[in-house]
């Protein structure tokens, strides 16, 4: 899928799919709060289908800001949640 998010990315532009990105991030959230507040099947139905958008856009934003550096800091982060988890931080 790579090939058709780095096509999205060119086709869009990055300015246009960062703005996407920060709209479907604020959708997600959105429905994270219906959810909790309903509880309903519906409410978690829209939950995941909101996770695929911004799943899709995480995606393109990893091509638009570096693959490398992206997973190199996820890596830092868990690394310390484990740490903060076990106490030792």
């Amino acid at each position: 899928m790579r090939g058709l998010y780095a096509r999205a990315l060119a086709h869009y532009g990055p300015h246009a799919q960062i703005d996407q990105m920060k709209e479907e991030c604020a959708e997600l959230i959105v429905e994270l709060s219906h959810h909790r507040r309903f509880g309903t099947a519906m409410a978690r139905r829209a939950v995941i289908g909101e996770l695929a958008d911004v799943q899709i856009m995480l995606a393109q934003m990893r091509i638009l800001f570096g693959e490398a550096d992206v997973d190199e800091v996820v890596r830092e982060k868990e690394a310390r949640l484990d740490r903060r988890m076990r106490g030792e931080a």
